[in-house]
């Protein structure tokens, strides 16, 4: 079956409709929790990287706090470092995750997933 897997998702890529249609009835109902770990970790780096642009000085600590913040709106208190505009798209990113998801990570666990991604030249700390 991996092969049919293989085969139907390459040719789901190259823009085949019936080929996508079978790969997605051939998705389980629920997704694994590990999928949906992958996909919430996706949205916490990359609202690291937008965050490490904007504020390059910001230390892996303080990106957790902020984007642990995001997620979970009733501690909104690093995010008044953070402007208007600033606030409204960290929001913005990291709420379909939220949705999706089921739940945002706790500051612990968005600071051990930014760190596990360190050696990733975009979320270095600048000298």
């Amino acid at each position: 079956m991996t092969a049919l897997r293989e085969h139907l998702t390459a040719r789901a890529r190259k823009g085949d409709v019936l080929a996508l249609e079978l790969v997605l009835d051939a998705l389980p109902g629920e997704m694994p929790a590990r999928t949906a770990i992958r996909l919430r970790n996706e949205y916490v780096l990359a609202a690291a990287r937008w965050l490490r642009a904007e504020m390059i000085a910001t230390t892996n600590r303080e990106l957790a706090r902020f984007i642990a913040d995001a997620g979970d709106r009733r501690r909104p208190r690093s995010l008044a470092k953070l402007s208007r505009d600033e606030r409204a798209e960290l929001f913005a990113m990291v709420e379909p995750a939220v949705v999706l998801c089921g739940g945002w990570p706790s500051f612990a666990s968005v600071r051990r997933i930014i760190e596990q991604n360190q050696q990733a030249t975009w979320l270095k700390n600048t000298p």
